[in-house]
């Protein structure tokens, strides 16, 4: 008979009920784990397996995934949930299991977090070592908060940042059902991918915002424009557009028409044009430093590999 696997879920907000919601519908054994037993009563109500996370030992649990949440307060990136969970997802489970369990991450953590500080306190709390005794990934989440279980049930792709092979097998597993494709890479790439993702969403809707005010200023209406430009602009059609580690925007255009754009808006319109003049003095900025990308990101790359090996040594 072959094994189902049962996955604990740990923190069951609007991502991990989404989360646990999705993969029991695909057949998998799911427990919803939270502090809050309000959520825990409604989901128990709900037919599903609810407890706290301390009550997991004794539960033969294969996947455990972390889906606390991670505030921002004062600019910062706040663990207190999270390192919480992980501690009671170690001694509960991992330090009472008997095979490898493999632990993923999909709350929202800065790049250096899972091989920084959660595994550091997975091992503290368990006793165990990862990659050895455990397996450890990170898995971002990219769910909008309107459409959760819609958008966890038909993914664009999935990425899991793995810190072995072992550990990459044992969660792509669990998405094998979604049909989707799955990227494997690094815990830290996969952390700096779920960043680069939100902040470029941002980012485009405030350049539009932007443009939109220029739009209201010399009385265009922006929403004529925009489904031209979505059509014709490179950037809009080409999602490759701009990856290309290529250095500065420069030739025969981008740089004369953003200057003019800029000095027109600002300095004839009144207009602060806050991210053009930014987006001006970054590519300045990286033409000074691009020949030196290289060998800094080769170098860095070396540092980071030579740690990998002495902590798993």
């Amino acid at each position: 008979m072959t094994h189902i696997p049962h996955i604990a879920v740990v923190g069951s907000g609007v991502v991990g009920t989404a989360t646990g919601k999705g993969f029991s519908s695909l057949g998998f054994r799911v427990t919803f784990c939270d502090i809050d037993e309000k959520k825990l009563h409604a989901l128990r109500d709900a037919g599903f397996e609810a407890c706290q996370t301390t009550d997991l030992a004794g539960k033969d649990i294969d996947i455990v995934l972390l889906t606390v949440a991670t505030p921002t307060t004062n600019g910062r990136m706040q663990t207190d949930y999270l390192l919480n969970a992980v501690r009671d997802v170690a001694r509960s489970v991992l330090a009472n299991a008997t095979k490898r369990v493999t632990v993923a991450v999909r709350s929202t953590v800065l790049p250096g977090t899972t091989e920084d500080v959660i595994i550091p306190a997975l091992e503290k709390y368990s006793g165990k070592r990862a990659g050895k005794d455990f397996g450890v990934c990170m898995n971002p989440e990219f769910l909008r908060a309107e459409t959760p279980e819609k958008d966890f049930l038909h993914p664009r792709g999935v990425i899991i940042g793995a810190i072995d092979a072992a550990s990459a097998e044992a969660l792509s597993a669990l998405y094998v059902p979604l049909r989707t494709t799955v990227h494997v890479c690094s815990p830290r790439e996969a952390e700096m991918a779920k960043y680069v993702s939100n902040i470029f969403d941002a980012c485009k809707i405030a350049f539009f915002n932007e443009m939109r005010v220029v739009s209201d200023a010399i009385g265009v209406d922006a929403d004529a424009v925009y489904p031209m430009v979505k059509d014709i602009c490179e950037a809009c059609w080409n999602p490759g557009y701009g990856l290309r580690d290529m250095g500065p925007f420069d030739g025969m255009c981008f740089p004369k028409d953003t200057r003019a754009f800029l000095s027109w808006a600002h300095d004839d319109l009144g207009l602060p044009m806050d991210i053009l003049s930014a987006m001006m003095v970054e590519n300045e900025e990286m033409s000074a430093y691009y020949p030196l990308r290289h060998k800094l990101a080769k170098m860095h790359i070396s540092i980071r590999r030579f740690l990998g090996t002495l902590r798993h040594s």
